[in-house]
């Protein structure tokens, strides 16, 4: 069937062949991507008899695929334009610590410190041994239907590029062919290789916020070196989402025309039957406490005091959406309302999750509530909260709770914070506070009018606005639009790209976690590490490995630096040396040391997560 659609396509000047790819962490990324392509298809950007390739990545964290690929695919071939799909062979993956939630670094370096023995060594990530390996683009499923989803074939980045090319020629390649990513560096690299012009690639990302813009010689320091691959920089656009600079709420005027709110409707009315639909699904005792004895699951629900029994009872409402930490929040706000604490007997908090609301998106409720929040720093609830303030006439408050370690959410924290449009009503854990301290100062500060009468004219027009992030994307890469620019982020990750001591940081990474996984049980035996897919070199014992280490010239051949000197600027380079120098010496071995001396890297290394 693949190669019948070749010809089919060949045949058709105006048919596009176009390469998907996405990180798998946490599922933002997979719908913010395909919403691009459903554009492309709304404005018929994408003819009949065009392609599109969903290289997708192994599921995360045990979490079942998206069904949003397979809904779009049906979509797509209802359009005549056909789909395939083949799963990568690696892709940009992030980890969570399962006891608090935080940013896992270790485990992400981990993940990526193991690629090059990935045909070799079992992947974590990857559960299903029967999933075949495949090196042809006409070994791809043709897809039709959802089972087509199921155990994929898996298919490198390089291998599936180089076949398109040997398929549809150097001239399609050139003049037919698009590559959109969110987090995909390996993609964009073998598209680059494959001849697909910069100009048709692109990567949308939310990572640029940890680069310094002002001096590019920051970013190159060595504990960029993973970001830098993250963020990729082989010459493909970039469509950068910062924090509240365009609107991702459109559907949120689902539920104003739903309830009737109208951008003439007073925002006290609109406060009113968001309070009223909220106080109907108002958990009773009983179901509280069974809630919050499942510690394996978020609480989500209402919980009103007890003297909110109209939603004109209520003083306010607040939404929380702070992942591990929701329920230590749920707790503490059960206990301050069984108390019958002054400060909650007049407040509706509404945990977000699914069924909090009945059929309702309960954030989205939140928002059109103009109610205060308590969320973690993801780039969304971040730049929603931001855009809100900024653009919709809102007022409300956050407490902002960045995932512990998590380097993205800890620089949106304090971007926000910082912002002097909106940093009087962000509100940071103190360091010597527990988090029940920080909900008390965030409930006793809670102003004692919400706003002046107004309507919610300003807000209706803010999240009508069809200037988003995913048009942001579309015009780049589909209209070639240059008013939208980000050469600047561009150009610094493309330094970063090229830099030796970021690569050879990278090689570092691999021959030092490599070894730790080789001897943290066992460290008489030879040691083979491999930095590169199928080069591997090989150590007779921990001796050998450690005499390498402690020669700062043989370390830096290894690695590919040039300059002995550099390689004493590698992380944890006295830490690494001391470690292996033990082991050497005759020392017993230690998963326990082992995996102290990862988290101690995970701690360092900037990774993007």
């Amino acid at each position: 069937m693949i190669s019948t659609t070749v010809k089919k396509y060949i045949s058709n000047p105006s048919a596009k062949l176009i390469i998907v790819s996405y990180s798998p962490t946490g599922g933002g990324h997979t719908a913010r991507l395909l919403n691009i392509i459903s554009m492309a298809l709304e404005k018929k950007s994408i003819p009949e008899d065009s392609i599109v390739m969903f290289h997708v990545p192994c599921p995360w964290e045990g979490t079942p695929r998206s069904p949003l690929v397979a809904n779009l695919a049906k979509t797509l071939i209802n359009r005549q334009i056909n789909v395939w799909i083949a799963e990568s062979d690696k892709s940009i993956y992030g980890y969570l610590n399962k006891e608090t939630g935080g940013s896992d670094d270790a485990s992400i370096l981990q993940h990526i410190t193991r690629f090059p023995q990935r045909n070799v060594t079992p992947q974590s990530a990857r559960k299903d041994d029967s999933q075949k390996t495949i090196t042809e683009l006409t070994q791809c499923v043709s897809f039709q239907t959802d089972e087509d989803c199921k155990n994929l074939p898996i298919i490198s980045a390089k291998n599936l590029m180089n076949s398109m090319a040997a398929t549809f020629g150097r001239e399609i390649m050139a003049e037919r062919c698009y590559v959109l990513t969110d987090m995909d560096p390996y993609l964009q690299k073998a598209a680059q290789a494959a001849g697909v012009p910069g100009k048709r690639c692109l990567d949308q990302q939310n990572h640029a916020i940890l680069l310094n813009l002002n001096d590019s010689q920051l970013n190159i320091l060595p504990k960029y070196a993973l970001l830098s691959k993250v963020l990729g920089g082989y010459g493909e656009q970039i469509s950068h989402i910062d924090l509240g600079g365009r609107n991702t709420l459109v559907s949120i005027s689902n539920i104003t025309e739903r309830l009737g709110i109208l951008s003439g409707t007073p925002k006290y009315i609109a406060r009113l039957k968001i309070a009223d639909l909220l106080l109907s699904h108002a958990l009773p005792a009983e179901k509280i406490k069974e809630k919050l004895a499942d510690a394996n699951r978020p609480f989500s629900g209402v919980m009103a005091g007890s003297l909110v029994q109209h939603g004109g009872d209520a003083q306010n409402i607040v939404y929380v959406y702070a992942h591990k930490k929701t329920n230590i929040v749920a707790r503490c706000v059960n206990e301050r309302m069984c108390a019958n604490d002054p400060l909650f007997q007049r407040i509706i908090f509404l945990f977000c999750g699914p069924g909090a609301a009945g059929d309702f998106n309960a954030m989205h409720l939140a928002y059109i509530a103009d109610a205060d929040g308590i969320t973690t720093a993801g780039a969304g609830t971040i730049g929603e909260f931001a855009y809100l303030r900024k653009q919709a006439g809102c007022g409300s408050r956050l407490l902002v709770l960045p995932i512990e370690g998590h380097n993205e959410q800890e620089k949106n924290a304090d971007v926000i914070s910082e912002d002097n449009e909106i940093k009087a009503f962000v509100v940071r854990t103190l360091a010597t506070e527990q988090l029940s301290d920080s909900l008390l100062r965030f409930v006793s500060d809670q102003p004692k009018t919400r706003e002046a009468p107004c309507t919610m004219n300003e807000f209706i027009t803010a999240i009508s606005d069809q200037n988003s992030y995913v048009r942001q994307a579309y015009d780049r890469l589909f209209n070639n639009d240059i008013a939208i620019n980000f050469k600047n982020i561009e150009q610094v990750e493309q330094i970063m790209n090229r830099s030796p001591l970021l690569k050879a940081t990278r090689k570092y990474l691999k021959l030092v976690f490599q070894a730790l996984n080789a001897t943290e049980k066992e460290a008489n035996s030879s040691i083979q590490v491999m930095l590169q897919q199928g080069m591997s070199h090989t150590f007779s014992n921990v001796k050998e490995l450690n005499n390498t280490l402690l020669s700062s010239m043989r370390l830096a051949q290894m690695i590919g630096l040039k300059e002995a000197e550099d390689a004493d600027r590698l992380p944890l380079l006295s830490e690494v040396r001391r470690h292996f120098s033990a082991l050497a010496g005759g020392g017993k071995p230690s998963v326990s040391q082992s995996t102290k001396l990862k988290e101690e890297f995970g701690e360092f290394m900037v990774t993007g997560f």
